[in-house]
């Protein structure tokens, strides 16, 4: 590999990486619980979603490149947020959708921990 080669390859890794915190919106309801995070830039080659012992984490990046008075430099944006909702929701159930840089997530609930009635009975006396 040429020298020219091996700076243009260096060139391509991000010379700065910063890390954002996305704006997230989390609505829990009786069957499921929403989330929708603001991802602006990224793409879904660059986003995973992965659920945990009761911990789900959102991890995406993008690259921004600038070029300042001749001098090219990329910029990684790192977005990270991880929420403790527990078991009670099914992973081999959640929905995501990436749309327009806002992702949206669906995970319906378990069964098992769905509210559930009580019949109470009148007992003859």
């Amino acid at each position: 590999m040429s020298d020219k080669d091996k700076a243009m390859v260096q060139n391509e890794q991000p010379s700065t990486e910063t890390y954002v915190t996305p704006a997230v919106d989390i609505c829990e309801k009786e069957q499921e619980l929403l989330l929708y995070a603001d991802m602006p830039g990224v793409v879904q080659d660059n986003l995973s979603l992965d659920f945990d012992k009761g911990v789900l984490t959102i991890d995406g990046w993008y690259d921004q490149h600038i070029n300042n008075d001749g001098n090219a430099e990329i910029v990684r944006y790192h977005y990270r947020r991880r929420f403790g909702i527990g078991n009670k929701f099914d992973p081999q159930q959640a929905d995501a959708t990436l749309d327009g840089g806002v992702l949206s997530v669906k995970l319906p609930r378990l069964q098992a921990t769905l509210p559930q009635k009580i019949e109470v009975k009148v007992a003859n006396s």
